[in-house]
C-alpha cells in the first residue's frame, strides 16, 4: 500500500516536461520510489524520454560517479537506483548513443530519495522565557505543534507517536501524543516547560512508529547556547523535514 501510493503519487508531481539544462536532449524525466523494507533502501526509479526517437539508440546516465545503462521500454528509458533513505541521488550526466554517434549533457539533477517517500513534517515552537537573576539559567514555557503532511502515506500505520526530551545527548524523558487526522493531514501537539544554562543542549525529537516495523524521527526543536536569546524574547521558530529532518530506523 505504501509502495503503490508513493510510485503513483511521484510520477505524478515530480513530472518536468522543460529540463533547462538538457538542451533540448530529453524531452521529459520522472522519477518515482518504493521503500524497500528487507534493504532498509529506496528503490528510485529514474525515467528519461528523448525529445529526438531513434530507434537502436541507447542511453546512460552517470548517478553518484557511477555509470548505469538504462533499458528502453517505448519511447522511454528506465534504471533503477537503490540508496540508503538519507543519501542523495545525483545524476550529472546523460548520454545517448547510436552506432558512434554520441550526445551528452553535463547537468546536475539531485533527487532528494527521503523526500519521495516519507512524509512531510514541520514543526513550530511558540512560547515565553527569561532568566535567573544571575543569568546562568534559562527557562521556557511553550507549545510544540506539528503538522505532517501526505496522509496515504500515514493513514492506519501510525501504531503510536510520542516526543523524546534530551539533554546533551541522552534521554531525559518521552511523552505520547495524540495525532489527529483532518483535511488531509496528520496534526498535534505538546506542551513543554524547558530549564537550561548556557552549556546545555536540548533537543525534542518526535518520534513516529509504525505497523511494518518502521520508526520515523523528527528533530523538532533545539535550544543551545548559541540561540537562547531568541527563545526568550517570546519568538517562535520552526523547523522542516526538507532539510532531512527525518531519520530512520527499524
Amino acid at each position: 500500500m505504501l509502495e503503490k501510493r508513493v510510485e503513483m503519487q511521484n510520477k505524478k508531481s515530480m513530472r518536468d516536461s522543460a529540463i533547462s539544462t538538457s538542451n533540448g536532449m530529453i524531452l521529459e524525466k520522472y522519477v518515482s520510489a518504493n521503500y524497500n523494507e528487507k534493504e532498509g533502501k529506496i528503490d528510485i526509479c529514474i525515467e528519461l524520454v528523448p525529445a529526438e526517437q531513434r530507434e537502436k539508440a541507447k542511453m546512460v546516465i552517470i548517478c553518484n560517479d557511477q555509470e548505469l545503462n538504462m533499458e528502453r521500454k517505448g519511447n522511454a528509458y528506465y534504471c533503477i537506483v537503490s540508496l540508503l533513505p538519507n543519501v542523495l541521488c545525483e545524476i550529472t550526466k546523460i548520454t545517448q548513443i547510436l552506432d558512434y554517434d554520441t550526445e551528452s549533457v553535463d547537468l546536475l539533477w539531485t533527487i532528494r530519495p527521503c523526500e519521495l517517500v516519507f512524509p512531510e513534517c514541520e514543526s513550530t515552537y511558540s512560547g515565553r522565557g527569561g532568566k535567573s537573576e544571575d543569568g546562568t539559567t534559562y527557562s521556557f514555557s511553550g507549545t510544540i505543534e506539528w503538522l505532517v503532511f501526505d496522509p496515504n502515506i500515514l493513514q492506519d500505520q501510525v501504531l503510536s507517536a510520542y516526543l523524546i526530551e534530551q539533554v546533551d545527548g541522552e534521554e531525559i524523558g518521552r511523552d505520547s501524543i495524540h495525532m489527529r487526522y483532518n483535511s488531509g493531514s496528520y496534526t498535534g501537539k505538546k506542551n513543554i516547560k524547558i530549564s537550561v544554562n548556557e552549556k546545555e543542549e536540548i533537543k525534542y525529537i518526535l518520534v513516529l512508529e509504525f505497523e511494518n516495523g518502521i520508526i520515523l524521527k523528527h528533530n523538532s526543536l533545539k535550544i543551545d547556547g548559541t540561540d537562547l536569546s531568541h527563545f526568550y524574547s517570546n519568538q517562535g521558530t520552526e523547523v522542516s523535514s526538507s532539510d532531512f529532518g527525518w531519520e530512520l530506523t527499524m
